[in-house]
């Protein structure tokens, strides 16, 4: 295949090229989905699953990083919470 023969191809299959691209950067992007929505950041979760197929059209490899930055956004510990919680011994939260 010469390089007019390729250009070609490109020319008339860039729609499927892109589309496939997308459809790889989804699928990628459901890591970060599905633990997103079981970890109860589902922001983060559809903000990575969307960011994949974006980014998936342009590049497939490129939705493997943001994939795995979104799962690693979601995957890390949450800071601790700023105001002091109430004693695991204290008996005025049992109810019964």
């Amino acid at each position: 295949m010469n390089a007019e023969q390729m250009q070609a191809f490109l020319n008339e299959n860039f729609y499927y090229i892109v589309l496939a691209g997308v459809g790889i950067g989804l699928v990628l992007g459901l890591a970060p989905l599905l633990l997103g929505l079981r970890r109860n950041k589902r922001n983060l979760g559809i903000a990575g699953f969307l960011l994949s197929g974006i980014v998936g059209g342009f590049s497939p490899l490129l939705s493997i990083v943001a994939a795995a930055i979104f799962t690693f956004l979601v995957l890390r510990k949450a800071p601790e919470p700023t105001t002091p919680e109430a004693d695991d011994n204290d008996l005025s939260k049992v109810s019964g």
